[in-house]
């Protein structure tokens, strides 16, 4: 791509020669070319589509571009990489970093992966760096995590994305839960400020040993889930090994002294064609479970033969939490473009912990249903159906999107506040009910329900089929939203769908919708529902409705 030979002169050119390609655009990489002296980067053709900044002045310089990027070293991008070997010789010295970035203020925070090599003039001196730049994935927001950061559960979209396909796809992988020992300890003795500086510095010495192509979350305070894609079962105890000395040294300073956090991990190996994301993080937390209990400060790994046991334990927990009425809804607001006087909200369900307030901890039965029989789950579904209808008798003045593990019968009928809520199903979910001559489907439209489809675009339904089933509303899946971010292709595939599920009379509705551009762009397609971060974040209550229209980032007026 580039010449690697440095100016004799040791003078970086003020007009860099790139020769980048339209490939480039295509797969969704920039190359820049940075003058080190001048701070100057020239970057090739396509290079503010791939980042998504709205002017080039946003990426002009090191500086322009280093506002852009939180980069967790001290002297940030450009010590960082002038911190890889000497680049005196004619091939320069590799660098590879990877950094989260914002574009611009209202848009989301995605990683970036930066790799190339800067190169030495006759001095020695570094005179300029050239590379290429990619969009790996999406960060979690900030802002969402505030709001749910004590519910245990994966709310880091990108990491339960990254979960659920190498599961689905039948590929090996290491699943690791870490937790903080005494963190409790640590908060009451040094305060609640030292303690996030712990879970700060147990964050990044995690992922100080993590790869290209390793995931690392935060999913409560002071626990973290990693996962290594291709890693071997023989593989598993050493990388906890190695994730235990990465923390060893760690040492946070504290008035009263220095603090030397350890961590108790439960592990457990993906086998190919053998686990569902659900089932694994179960599995994950089983072992993590048995290590605190156990050796607290160890190394605890799911063996197979502990799979039967899982799942007793994960029916005991759900059954007993319905026995106990510890099941409640979470809500997630809707930006309607015809709200009609109402606030629309999509449903999330949590189990509340025993003894604990539903804000401080509670699970998600995601994590718990693959691993039970249907039975215990439609029991669930009908729990939850009888949550909403409460909600929805107390509050007329608002929406429900109500999104089901399975098909089930409402076991309701027709009412004014049934018409307020959509039941969601599953595509897969309603092409076995379809299959099945639609008796659930129908019994949902009995009930005075409508009837929705959630992650749409999987290919399991047709718009004939949607017909057939009298579906209302289709939520096309958000990997769909996230690639109309960065490809044309998927801007081409997205406005089909949306234009197609519109001319066959379909409300269309869009999730991870977290850029406003992108959210203007749907709704001039046709969308009329949003979710994601334009409409707000979700909260475990359900907010007063007086406030309702403030909790959107996004008006739709102008659109």
């Amino acid at each position: 791509m580039y010449d690697s030979a440095v100016p004799v002169s040791g003078i970086c050119v003020d007009q860099p020669t790139l020769h980048p390609g339209a490939l480039l655009g295509a797969l969704g990489q920039a190359s820049y070319e940075w003058c080190l002296e001048t701070d100057r980067l020239a970057w090739g053709a396509g290079a503010s589509a791939v980042l998504g900044v709205r002017t080039a002045a946003d990426i002009a310089d090191g500086k322009a571009f280093a506002r852009l990027i939180d980069l967790d070293r001290p002297g940030g991008r450009h010590e960082a990489i002038l911190q890889s070997a000497h680049g005196g010789t004619t091939e320069g010295a590799p660098y590879c970093l990877r950094y989260s970035y914002r574009p611009h203020a209202v848009g989301r925070k995605r990683w970036i992966e930066d790799r190339g090599r800067w190169f030495a003039g006759p001095d020695g001196r570094p005179v300029v760096a050239r590379g290429l730049v990619r969009v790996v994935a999406e960060c979690p927001e900030d802002e969402a995590a505030g709001s749910t950061h004590t519910v245990i559960g994966i709310h880091d979209r990108v990491f339960a994305a990254a979960l659920a396909e190498a599961c689905a796809a039948g590929r090996q992988a290491g699943l690791f839960l870490a937790t903080i020992d005494r963190l409790g300890a640590i908060h009451g003795a040094f305060g609640a400020v030292v303690a996030d500086r712990v879970c700060a510095q147990v964050m990044r010495g995690l992922r100080s040993v993590l790869r290209i192509g390793d995931s690392l979350t935060s999913i409560a305070d002071g626990k973290f889930a990693v996962m290594l894609p291709g890693c071997q079962a023989g593989d598993i105890r050493a990388a906890a090994e190695r994730f235990q000395l990465a923390i060893e040294r760690v040492t946070v300073e504290a008035e009263a002294g220095a603090i030397q956090p350890t961590v108790s991990i439960g592990a457990v190996h993906i086998a190919p064609s053998a686990e569902t994301a659900g089932t694994a993080l179960h599995a994950a937390q089983q072992a993590l479970d048995r290590c605190e209990r156990e050796t607290p400060g160890g190394i605890a790994i799911f063996a197979e033969g502990d799979h039967q046991a899982a799942s007793a334990n994960a029916a005991q927990r759900l059954a007993l939490a319905l026995n106990e009425d510890r099941i409640f809804l979470g809500f997630e607001p809707v930006l309607a473009v015809q709200a009609g006087g109402r606030q629309a909200f999509r449903a999330r369900a949590f189990i509340r912990m025993p003894g604990i307030a539903p804000a401080s901890a509670s699970l998600q039965p995601a994590w718990l249903t693959p691993a039970c029989d249907r039975a215990l789950v439609r029991r669930l579904a009908l729990r939850l159906v009888d949550l909403a209808g409460m909600v929805l008798d107390r509050h007329p003045g608002i929406e429900l999107i109500l999104p089901l593990p399975v098909v089930v019968d409402p076991r309701r009928g027709p009412g004014d506040s049934f018409e307020r809520l959509t039941i969601e199903l599953d595509e897969a979910l309603a092409k076995a009910d379809l299959d099945n001559n639609g008796r659930y489907c129908r019994a949902i439209r009995a009930s005075g329900a409508r009837l929705g489809i959630g992650g749409f675009g999987g290919g399991h339904l047709d718009f004939a089929e949607l017909q057939a089933l009298e579906v209302r509303q289709v939520t096309l899946n958000g990997v769909l939203v996230e690639m109309a971010d960065q490809v044309a292709q998927g801007r081409f595939t997205l406005r089909c769908l949306i234009e197609t599920g519109a001319r066959h009379g379909l409300d269309m509705a869009a999730e991870w919708v977290d850029d406003e551009v992108i959210a203007r762009q749907l709704l001039t397609w046709g969308c009329s529902r949003l979710m994601g971060t334009v409409a707000g974040t979700l909260r475990l209550e359900l907010p007063r409705l007086r406030d309702a229209g403030r909790q959107a980032p996004m008006a739709l007026t102008g659109t």
